[in-house]
């Protein structure tokens, strides 16, 4: 789950680490080692300096930090391994044995930089081994069906047109992994990359007889300098301040913490919440008067804080949801061994998240209710009442959070350490679990009381205070998890490591562990690259008010029976999808392009002028999105010419001199690799780096061409390079634009139609419980809890699609993006709403809620919802078809306010009824029908949204003027 590059990253390889160093591999099995890894950063006080001299200066403090930046260790290690991969050019016995070859060392390592994780390294090796023996395999096949031919003298054209035919189908493949896995797996996309680079060298020069039979060493050399040089860049990863993904997750755990733990401090410093006021005051008036006379700008920033807070955590799962795939490739690590026991902390952080908008959204509302409406007795009273255990709870959730972070950043350096911690942990969960019954049963006591005598206006709150009780009740879950943790730790220190390794293998095979989102997120994660297919069937069961046809029901219990048309038309069907379309399209534009190499007329153009390196230019820079290949193709172009630049000042003033020319690219490479690692345009680097390296290597190497005879200067060199890369960046824009274009703007609107759509679906569940009699039960619950965290991460994608509509410009003027970013805002404020409504409508006892509250009220609450619903269809729809909206929406505001009429005339709900109940369960429901206003006001935001999109359906006879104004286009 963040910092997490969803992007267009996966085509050249390059990976965005989080910007933490590590000092040493805290993964040890000394008995001496503590639970978690100590992490003490020494140079804390010299950035903060620095940084307060930027603040002071300007200008001048930017550089300052700008220069320390520069010298990290990720970027200090990056260049020490590019330097050292020069080497193979620079060492004479090197460069005589693998000839035009060896700048592939160099290449290798600005693929597979060695500034990641061990984990992320390992995959990196992976991948560059598979994609070498698939590339290896196919071109030495290819060659040898090539040599067949010659030597008995067939059908050249023949021959010709199978390498042709191979070289596409191969294309085909490798497009159809990137698309499917390599914008969420960017080692992937690279391992492609070496495949395609292999290929292309030497299918398109196999027409040659020329170039024939020197093609066995050439992918030889080739291979080997590949491969070699991802083992010098796996060997810095290692030897070069080397950081493991689990040191950093666990650092990323413990910031996270802290974060979680800074959201309560800035809660607990909310106008409603902050304690002076509240022990200061003995009645609500003396609270009235404060809140008059309170800094409405310190509340705002106040909010602004919470709401920052909680997108950083967000954040932070989506970056610790990466470094949880790398760490499986860390299998000597702590966290690996015990991945069962981390896997409950990851869950149970994944569920804090869910109640935190929430729990925001509910107290920025109190304190504008309050700070507006001074006279609002039943806030007053209840923020007052309530104030110490409120406080309480508060008070203890930040100590649950700053011990488990502190375990996780710094833990004790014994081993003996469980005689404090684990003590500590019981304590801390039985603190936890007092504080919550005891404001449990306060609030219930309270809120009876003040709905008694000032009625409905208290039902304000419950949303809070629903949302509080949930966060602490995953707050013991999560001390339980850490505790288990440290146990399991403490018995694999008693058994051993190898000892404990082979049993927990045999445990891992028995138990295997699922984690709770993972269903979640193969159901909706279709953002990023499955939106213009065809939906998926759900694998879940239909919401409880959906109802179907008899029919419908036996097809669906009855085995199904295919027949040969609906197989060919589910087969053709099939070539809609996204990824199939994507790889047809980059398959017939390589072959295309590598037409040429197989005429006579263009052979020897084709190859003196390395068209190979526009094939590989056009499959890096074809990303699967419009955006994603404009921003690619502009990085690559600027970054060729700056590299080809300095490559030609290079080779002029330090000609044939290795020891000149080797500082010089040391020198450069610092730069580089600074703008690779660290900032926002991380291709120009790398792509600098890589022409630079390409030209001025090839250039010293100086070795006469074997098939044209000639020795190129520096300045052919660069030329080449840059034409082969113009005119596969000017193909692969052309290709993306007019041929299947997929836009991140047109992913934006059918992604958004999709998430309402299953925001009705939730909706619908939701309301479904109440058309039964059986309470729900946990596997309801741990359904509910997947759609919603499912969502969550929907509208997370959606917000990633929405940057990338920045590198899609359009001729009709500049895209709307505030109005989709208001529309994804109200969507996850109901999404937030929906959770705490689900959190108190699912309590207990149901059969009374149904027989005395809900069938009084039927027809009109069949209304609201078929109100609600169809809000959800029309707005999904409006997204779908981009149609002008009729004139009006559906009223679902009259409807909830008639249903609430019929609920304040029902005997259960009167304040003397409700009273005398030890469990007042009907005002729960009464609750989320009050609370349908917040929903009502955000769909009603969607709806004015959609309308400034595309306009509103005229009473008289509209024509087509409407499609000039608005457009059938993105």
């Amino acid at each position: 789950m963040a910092a997490l590059q969803l992007g267009s990253n996966a085509g050249n390889g390059q990976y965005r680490e989080p910007q933490v160093e590590s000092r040493h591999n805290e993964d040890s099995d000394d008995p001496r080692t503590p639970l978690l890894p100590q992490y003490r950063d020494h140079s804390g006080r010299f950035k903060e300096g620095l940084s307060n001299l930027a603040r002071s200066y300007g200008l001048v403090g930017s550089a300052v930090r700008a220069g320390s930046q520069l010298f990290t260790k990720s970027t200090i290690k990056a260049s020490i391994t590019y330097s050292v991969a020069t080497l193979a050019t620079f060492s004479q016995y090197s460069n005589e044995h693998l000839q035009g070859a060896s700048y592939l060392f160099a290449t290798a390592v600005l693929y597979f930089h060695p500034a990641r994780s061990v984990g992320a390294m390992v995959e990196a090796l992976l991948c560059c081994i598979v994609g070498l023996t698939a590339g290896f395999l196919i071109a030495w096949g290819c060659l040898h069906l090539a040599l067949y031919y010659e030597e008995e003298e067939k059908n050249a054209m023949e021959a010709h047109i199978f390498a042709l035919t191979t070289l596409s189908l191969v294309t085909f493949i490798l497009a159809f992994i990137r698309a499917k896995f390599g914008v969420s797996r960017p080692a992937i996309g690279t391992g492609c990359t070496i495949t395609h680079l292999l290929t292309f060298i030497v299918i398109t020069q196999m027409a040659s007889e020329k170039s024939l039979l020197l093609l066995s060493e050439k992918i030889m050399r080739v291979s080997f300098a590949l491969l070699a040089g991802t083992c010098v860049s796996f060997l810095g990863c290692c030897l070069l301040w080397p950081k493991t993904a689990a040191s950093v997750l666990r650092r990323d755990i413990s910031s996270s913490l802290s974060n979680l733990s800074c959201f309560f401090d800035v809660l607990s410093n909310t106008f409603s919440l902050t304690s002076p006021q509240m022990t200061a005051l003995q009645f609500p008036s003396d609270l009235s008067k404060q809140a008059s006379s309170v800094d409405l700008e310190t509340i705002e920033s106040q909010h602004e804080r919470l709401e920052m807070l909680v997108e950083e955590h967000q954040a932070m799962l989506l970056r610790m949801d990466t470094l949880r795939y790398e760490v499986s490739f860390e299998p000597t690590t702590s966290m690996y061994l015990h991945r069962a026991k981390y896997q409950a902390i990851f869950e149970s952080a994944e569920r804090l998240s869910q109640h935190l908008g929430g729990l925001q959204s509910s107290i920025v509302r109190v304190d504008t209710i309050i700070t507006q409406d001074a006279d609002n007795m039943a806030l007053l009273e209840f923020m007052e009442t309530m104030g110490d255990s409120l406080r309480q709870v508060i008070v203890v959730c930040k100590q649950s959070l700053s011990l488990i972070g502190t375990l996780f950043a710094a833990p004790a350096q014994n081993g003996q350490d469980a005689d404090i911690i684990l003590p500590a942990l019981r304590d801390l969960a039985a603190r936890l679990a007092s504080a919550l019954d005891t404001f449990d049963a306060t609030q219930r006591r309270v809120l009876l009381e003040i709905y008694k005598h000032v009625h409905e206006d208290v039902f304000l709150v419950f949303f809070f205070v629903f949302e509080l009780l949930e966060i602490g009740k995953e707050l013991i879950r999560l001390v339980n998890a850490v505790g288990e943790l440290k146990r399991e730790v403490l018995e694999r220190r008693r058994l051993g490591k190898v000892a404990w390794f082979w049993r927990a293998i045999h445990r891992s095979d028995a138990h295997d562990h699922v984690p709770v989102s993972q269903h979640a997120r193969a159901r909706f994660g279709r953002t990023m690259t499955g939106l213009q297919s065809a939906p998926q069937p759900r694998d879940h069961g239909l919401p409880r008010s959906v109802s179907l046809p008899a029919t419908a029901r036996l097809q669906l219990d009855s085995p199904r029976t295919v027949n040969c048309s609906v197989r060919i038309w589910t087969f053709f069907s099939s070539l809609k999808k996204f990824e199939v379309r994507f790889a047809i399209k980059t398959a017939v534009t390589v072959a295309l392009l590598a037409l040429p190499a197989f005429l006579d007329s263009t052979q020897e153009l084709f190859y003196e002028y390395r068209m190979h390196w526009a094939l590989s230019t056009f499959v890096v820079v074809m990303t699967p999105s419009v955006g994603g290949t404009n921003a690619a193709g502009l990085w690559r172009i600027l970054g060729t010419i700056g590299g080809a630049l300095t490559a030609l000042v290079a080779g002029i003033l330090c000609a044939d001199n290795r020891v000149a020319l080797f500082f010089v690219c040391a020198v450069v490479a610092l730069p580089c690799m600074f703008v690779f690692l660290h900032t926002k345009y991380p291709k120009i680097g790398q792509i600098y780096l890589l022409t630079f390296s390409i030209i001025i290597l090839n250039d010293y190497a100086g070795k006469v061409d074997p098939v044209t005879g000639k020795d190129y200067s520096i300045y052919e060199i660069a030329f080449r390079r840059g034409f082969a890369v113009v005119v596969g960046c000017v193909v692969g824009l052309f290709v993306s634009w007019y041929i299947w274009p997929f836009t991140a703007r047109k992913a934006l609107r059918v992604g958004l139609s999709n998430t309402l759509f299953d925001m009705g679906l939730l909706y619908s569940k939701l309301v479904g419980f109440f058309d039964t009699v059986d309470e729900p039960t946990s596997h309801d619950l741990l359904e509910f809890l997947e759609d919603e965290l499912a969502l969550r991460m929907s509208l997370a994608e959606l917000r990633v699609l929405l940057g990338q509509t920045v590198h899609e410009p359009r001729l009709r003027g500049q895209f709307p993006r505030s109005v989709y970013a208001k529309m994804i805002d109200a969507s996850a404020q109901i999404l937030d709403k929906f959770v705490s409504m689900r959190i108190g409508v699912t309590k207990r006892r149901f059969a009374h809620i149904r027989s005395d509250f809900i069938a009084p009220v039927e027809p009109k609450r069949r209304k609201m919802i078929g109100s609600m619903l169809l809000y959800f269809y029309i707005l999904s729809g409006a997204l779908i078809l981009r149609y002008p909206l009729p004139p009006q929406l559906p009223n679902a505001r009259d409807s909830r306010d008639r249903l609430i009429e019929a609920i304040r005339a029902l005997p259960v709900i009167q304040p003397r009824h409700v009273g005398s109940q030890e469990d007042p369960i009907y005002i729960y429901y009464y609750m989320y029908v009050l609370g349908m206003d917040d929903v009502i006001a955000e769909l009603e935001v969607l709806g004015q949204c959609c309308t400034e999109l595309f306009g509103v359906m005229a009473l008289g006879d509209m024509g087509d003027e409407w499609r000039n104004k608005w457009g059938d286009r993105d």
